[in-house]
Protein backbone atom coordinates (compact mmCIF):
# COMPACT_ATOMS: atom_id res chain seq x y z
CA UNK A 1 0.00 0.00 0.00
CA UNK A 2 2.72 2.36 0.68
CA UNK A 3 4.47 1.73 -2.56
CA UNK A 4 1.52 2.18 -4.29
CA UNK A 5 0.70 5.63 -2.49
CA UNK A 6 4.58 6.37 -3.12
CA UNK A 7 4.10 6.29 -6.83
CA UNK A 8 0.80 8.00 -6.96
CA UNK A 9 2.27 10.46 -4.95
CA UNK A 10 5.54 10.58 -7.50
CA UNK A 11 3.32 10.95 -10.57
CA UNK A 12 1.21 13.73 -9.46
CA UNK A 13 4.79 15.63 -8.17
CA UNK A 14 6.11 15.27 -12.18
CA UNK A 15 2.43 16.56 -13.26
CA UNK A 16 2.93 19.31 -11.21
CA UNK A 17 6.41 20.26 -12.43
CA UNK A 18 5.46 19.70 -15.97
CA UNK A 19 2.34 22.22 -15.83
CA UNK A 20 3.85 24.69 -13.61
CA UNK A 21 6.89 25.01 -15.73
CA UNK A 22 4.90 24.79 -19.11
CA UNK A 23 3.04 28.27 -17.73
CA UNK A 24 6.36 30.03 -15.78
CA UNK A 25 8.43 29.93 -18.54
CA UNK A 26 10.12 33.31 -19.54
CA UNK A 27 11.76 32.82 -22.73
CA UNK A 28 13.73 34.79 -25.19
CA UNK A 29 13.24 33.12 -28.65
CA UNK A 30 14.21 35.18 -31.28
CA UNK A 31 15.95 37.82 -31.75
CA UNK A 32 16.84 39.73 -35.26
CA UNK A 33 18.75 42.45 -35.82
CA UNK A 34 18.88 44.69 -39.21
CA UNK A 35 21.57 47.25 -39.12
CA UNK A 36 21.42 49.37 -42.17
CA UNK A 37 24.71 51.67 -42.87
CA UNK A 38 23.90 55.25 -44.20
CA UNK A 39 26.73 57.09 -46.52
CA UNK A 40 28.11 59.46 -43.58
CA UNK A 41 28.63 56.29 -41.57
CA UNK A 42 25.55 56.38 -39.18
CA UNK A 43 23.42 53.21 -38.89
CA UNK A 44 19.46 52.51 -38.28
CA UNK A 45 19.13 49.59 -36.35
CA UNK A 46 16.06 47.56 -36.39
CA UNK A 47 15.36 45.17 -33.84
CA UNK A 48 13.23 42.13 -33.62
CA UNK A 49 12.35 40.97 -29.83
CA UNK A 50 10.56 37.40 -29.67
CA UNK A 51 9.81 37.12 -25.99
CA UNK A 52 7.19 35.14 -23.77
CA UNK A 53 6.23 36.67 -20.01
CA UNK A 54 5.97 34.94 -17.11
CA UNK A 55 4.21 38.13 -15.86
CA UNK A 56 6.40 38.22 -12.74
CA UNK A 57 10.23 39.14 -14.00
CA UNK A 58 10.48 42.27 -14.36
CA UNK A 59 7.88 45.01 -15.77
CA UNK A 60 10.29 45.92 -18.36
CA UNK A 61 13.13 45.22 -21.22
CA UNK A 62 16.25 47.15 -22.31
CA UNK A 63 19.08 47.53 -24.41
CA UNK A 64 21.98 48.99 -23.90
CA UNK A 65 23.99 50.46 -26.20
CA UNK A 66 27.47 52.00 -25.48
CA UNK A 67 28.64 55.53 -27.04
CA UNK A 68 31.51 57.05 -27.85
CA UNK A 69 32.05 60.68 -27.64
CA UNK A 70 31.40 60.85 -31.33
CA UNK A 71 28.38 58.81 -31.78
CA UNK A 72 24.64 60.07 -30.39
CA UNK A 73 21.67 57.77 -30.28
CA UNK A 74 17.90 59.03 -31.69
CA UNK A 75 15.00 58.47 -33.08
CA UNK A 76 14.35 55.19 -30.66
CA UNK A 77 10.70 53.64 -31.34
CA UNK A 78 9.17 50.45 -30.29
CA UNK A 79 5.87 49.12 -31.74
CA UNK A 80 3.87 45.86 -31.54
CA UNK A 81 1.73 44.55 -33.65
CA UNK A 82 1.01 48.22 -35.42
CA UNK A 83 0.49 49.68 -32.04
CA UNK A 84 3.90 52.56 -31.87
CA UNK A 85 4.47 53.10 -27.99
CA UNK A 86 4.44 56.45 -26.50
CA UNK A 87 7.74 57.63 -25.74
CA UNK A 88 8.55 59.35 -22.68
CA UNK A 89 10.89 62.40 -22.06
CA UNK A 90 12.51 60.73 -18.69
CA UNK A 91 11.97 56.67 -17.99
CA UNK A 92 11.30 56.12 -14.44
CA UNK A 93 12.41 52.26 -14.29
CA UNK A 94 10.30 52.07 -11.03
CA UNK A 95 6.94 53.01 -12.56
CA UNK A 96 4.14 50.55 -11.43
CA UNK A 97 2.71 50.97 -14.95
CA UNK A 98 4.53 50.82 -18.23
CA UNK A 99 2.96 49.14 -20.89
CA UNK A 100 2.45 50.95 -24.06
CA UNK A 101 5.35 53.08 -22.83
CA UNK A 102 9.47 53.43 -23.78
CA UNK A 103 11.73 55.73 -23.13
CA UNK A 104 16.01 56.02 -22.43
CA UNK A 105 18.21 56.47 -19.64
CA UNK A 106 21.64 58.46 -20.61
CA UNK A 107 24.47 58.06 -17.80
CA UNK A 108 27.74 59.03 -19.20
CA UNK A 109 28.57 57.02 -22.04
CA UNK A 110 25.75 54.35 -22.05
CA UNK A 111 22.20 54.82 -23.13
CA UNK A 112 19.61 52.30 -22.07
CA UNK A 113 16.54 52.07 -24.70
CA UNK A 114 13.56 50.38 -22.20
CA UNK A 115 10.37 50.13 -22.87
CA UNK A 116 7.27 48.17 -20.96
CA UNK A 117 6.86 44.21 -20.85
CA UNK A 118 3.17 44.54 -21.07
CA UNK A 119 0.80 41.34 -20.06
CA UNK A 120 1.53 38.18 -19.22
CA UNK A 121 1.92 36.10 -22.83
CA UNK A 122 4.18 35.58 -26.10
CA UNK A 123 4.93 39.35 -27.76
CA UNK A 124 6.97 40.50 -30.26
CA UNK A 125 8.40 44.12 -30.36
CA UNK A 126 9.94 45.79 -32.68
CA UNK A 127 12.53 48.26 -31.60
CA UNK A 128 14.63 51.20 -34.05
CA UNK A 129 17.03 53.90 -33.00
CA UNK A 130 20.21 55.52 -35.18
CA UNK A 131 23.53 55.34 -33.96
CA UNK A 132 25.79 58.40 -35.62
CA UNK A 133 29.22 57.56 -36.35
CA UNK A 134 29.05 53.79 -36.14
CA UNK A 135 31.50 53.52 -38.99
CA UNK A 136 33.99 56.01 -38.62
CA UNK A 137 37.07 57.12 -40.76
CA UNK A 138 41.16 57.01 -39.57
CA UNK A 139 44.20 56.66 -41.15
CA UNK A 140 45.26 56.03 -44.87
CA UNK A 141 41.66 56.24 -46.03
CA UNK A 142 40.34 53.54 -44.05
CA UNK A 143 36.85 53.63 -42.22
CA UNK A 144 36.21 50.86 -39.43
CA UNK A 145 33.04 49.70 -37.91
CA UNK A 146 33.98 47.81 -34.53
CA UNK A 147 30.42 47.04 -32.55
CA UNK A 148 29.16 44.27 -30.63
CA UNK A 149 25.71 43.94 -31.91
CA UNK A 150 24.24 41.61 -29.38
CA UNK A 151 25.62 40.78 -25.88
CA UNK A 152 23.35 37.91 -24.16
CA UNK A 153 23.43 39.47 -20.52
CA UNK A 154 20.66 38.28 -18.42
CA UNK A 155 18.40 37.07 -21.02
CA UNK A 156 20.01 34.96 -23.32
CA UNK A 157 17.82 34.98 -26.94
CA UNK A 158 17.62 30.93 -28.31
CA UNK A 159 17.76 32.56 -31.23
CA UNK A 160 19.89 35.38 -32.86
CA UNK A 161 21.03 36.32 -36.17
CA UNK A 162 22.48 40.33 -37.39
CA UNK A 163 22.32 41.74 -40.54
CA UNK A 164 24.57 44.39 -41.71
CA UNK A 165 23.89 46.27 -45.24
CA UNK A 166 24.28 49.26 -46.63
CA UNK A 167 21.65 52.05 -47.58
CA UNK A 168 22.51 53.00 -50.58
CA UNK A 169 23.72 50.20 -52.60
CA UNK A 170 25.31 46.37 -51.90
CA UNK A 171 28.50 45.89 -50.88
CA UNK A 172 31.00 44.32 -52.84
CA UNK A 173 34.39 42.27 -51.95
CA UNK A 174 36.05 45.04 -53.00
CA UNK A 175 34.59 47.69 -50.09
CA UNK A 176 35.96 45.15 -48.04
CA UNK A 177 39.77 45.30 -46.25
CA UNK A 178 39.11 43.53 -43.56
CA UNK A 179 36.74 41.13 -41.21
CA UNK A 180 36.78 39.74 -38.18
CA UNK A 181 34.69 38.19 -35.47
CA UNK A 182 34.77 37.17 -32.21
CA UNK A 183 35.37 33.58 -31.02
CA UNK A 184 32.76 31.46 -29.45
CA UNK A 185 29.01 30.55 -30.69
CA UNK A 186 29.36 32.55 -33.35
CA UNK A 187 29.24 32.51 -37.16
CA UNK A 188 29.88 35.27 -39.43
CA UNK A 189 29.86 35.61 -42.92
CA UNK A 190 29.73 37.95 -46.08
CA UNK A 191 26.89 36.77 -48.19
CA UNK A 192 25.20 38.88 -51.41
CA UNK A 193 26.62 42.33 -50.30
CA UNK A 194 25.64 42.11 -46.60
CA UNK A 195 27.33 41.07 -43.44
CA UNK A 196 25.36 37.92 -41.41
CA UNK A 197 26.27 37.23 -37.68
CA UNK A 198 24.42 34.14 -36.35
CA UNK A 199 24.79 32.02 -32.95
CA UNK A 200 24.48 28.37 -34.28
CA UNK A 201 23.54 27.48 -30.41
CA UNK A 202 21.15 28.92 -27.88
CA UNK A 203 23.35 32.02 -26.61
CA UNK A 204 24.71 31.93 -23.05
CA UNK A 205 24.90 34.56 -20.59
CA UNK A 206 28.67 35.55 -21.91
CA UNK A 207 28.26 35.06 -25.41
CA UNK A 208 27.87 38.12 -27.57
CA UNK A 209 27.74 38.61 -31.35
CA UNK A 210 30.40 41.63 -32.66
CA UNK A 211 32.23 42.26 -35.72
CA UNK A 212 34.96 44.43 -36.51
CA UNK A 213 35.65 46.15 -40.19
CA UNK A 214 37.84 47.74 -42.34
CA UNK A 215 36.85 49.88 -45.77
CA UNK A 216 37.77 51.41 -48.05
CA UNK A 217 36.60 55.13 -46.74
CA UNK A 218 35.36 55.67 -50.51
CA UNK A 219 32.92 52.91 -49.45
CA UNK A 220 31.21 55.56 -47.66
CA UNK A 221 30.35 58.61 -50.00
CA UNK A 222 29.33 61.23 -47.25
CA UNK A 223 32.44 60.53 -45.17
CA UNK A 224 34.70 63.18 -44.61
CA UNK A 225 38.08 61.42 -45.95
CA UNK A 226 39.92 64.13 -43.54
CA UNK A 227 38.17 63.44 -40.29
CA UNK A 228 40.53 61.11 -38.98
CA UNK A 229 40.18 61.90 -35.26
CA UNK A 230 37.31 60.06 -34.82
CA UNK A 231 37.84 58.34 -31.50
CA UNK A 232 39.24 55.13 -32.90
CA UNK A 233 42.30 54.02 -30.97
CA UNK A 234 44.83 51.79 -31.45
CA UNK A 235 43.69 49.25 -28.81
CA UNK A 236 40.46 48.97 -30.61
CA UNK A 237 41.95 47.94 -33.75
CA UNK A 238 43.72 44.99 -32.76
CA UNK A 239 41.24 44.26 -30.31
CA UNK A 240 37.80 44.44 -31.51
CA UNK A 241 34.55 43.78 -29.80
CA UNK A 242 34.97 46.39 -27.05
CA UNK A 243 31.69 47.90 -27.04
CA UNK A 244 28.68 46.76 -24.64
CA UNK A 245 25.44 45.75 -25.70
CA UNK A 246 23.54 44.38 -23.19
CA UNK A 247 20.20 43.07 -23.46
CA UNK A 248 17.42 42.24 -20.73
CA UNK A 249 15.46 42.42 -18.20
CA UNK A 250 15.91 44.28 -15.06
CA UNK A 251 14.72 41.48 -12.61
CA UNK A 252 14.87 37.61 -13.59
CA UNK A 253 14.04 35.80 -10.77
CA UNK A 254 15.82 32.34 -9.99
CA UNK A 255 12.63 30.26 -10.80
CA UNK A 256 11.81 32.00 -14.41
CA UNK A 257 16.05 30.54 -14.70
CA UNK A 258 15.05 26.93 -13.89
CA UNK A 259 11.19 27.36 -16.20
CA UNK A 260 13.44 28.64 -18.96
CA UNK A 261 15.77 25.45 -18.91
CA UNK A 262 13.31 23.29 -18.80
CA UNK A 263 11.49 24.74 -22.01
CA UNK A 264 14.81 24.24 -23.40
CA UNK A 265 15.66 20.73 -22.07
CA UNK A 266 12.35 18.96 -21.66
CA UNK A 267 13.13 15.47 -21.56
CA UNK A 268 16.45 16.33 -19.40
CA UNK A 269 14.86 18.38 -16.84
CA UNK A 270 11.87 15.88 -16.61
CA UNK A 271 14.61 12.60 -16.20
CA UNK A 272 16.45 14.94 -13.17
CA UNK A 273 13.13 15.47 -11.32
CA UNK A 274 12.45 12.19 -11.73
CA UNK A 275 15.78 10.79 -10.13
CA UNK A 276 15.94 13.66 -8.04
CA UNK A 277 12.34 12.49 -5.86
CA UNK A 278 13.56 8.72 -6.04
CA UNK A 279 16.42 9.92 -4.32
CA UNK A 280 14.25 11.40 -1.95
CA UNK A 281 12.38 8.62 -1.30
CA UNK A 282 15.24 6.08 -0.77
CA UNK A 283 16.82 8.44 1.71
CA UNK A 284 13.48 8.74 3.12
CA UNK A 285 12.97 4.88 3.31
CA UNK A 286 16.76 4.66 4.85
CA UNK A 287 16.09 7.23 7.65
CA UNK A 288 13.05 5.13 8.27
CA UNK A 289 14.61 2.27 8.98
CA UNK A 290 17.47 3.28 10.99
CA UNK A 291 14.67 5.04 13.17
CA UNK A 292 12.90 2.04 13.41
Amino acid sequence: MRAYDGRKLLASLLMLAAATAAHAAVAFDDLDINVVLQADGSARFTEVWTVDHDGHSGTELFRRRRVSETQQISDFGVTENGREYDLVSSWDMYASDKEGLCGMIEKNDVVELCWGTGSAGRHTYTVSYTVTSLVRPYHNGHALLNYMFCDAGNMPPRNARVTISRADSAFTEADVIDLTVNAGNVRGEFNKGQFILTAPKPMAVDEYLAMCIEFPITAFGEMDDGAYDMGVTASELTSPMMTDSRAGTYKMSLWSRLCDFYVEWPVLTLLLAIAAVWLLFFVIKKIAIALA
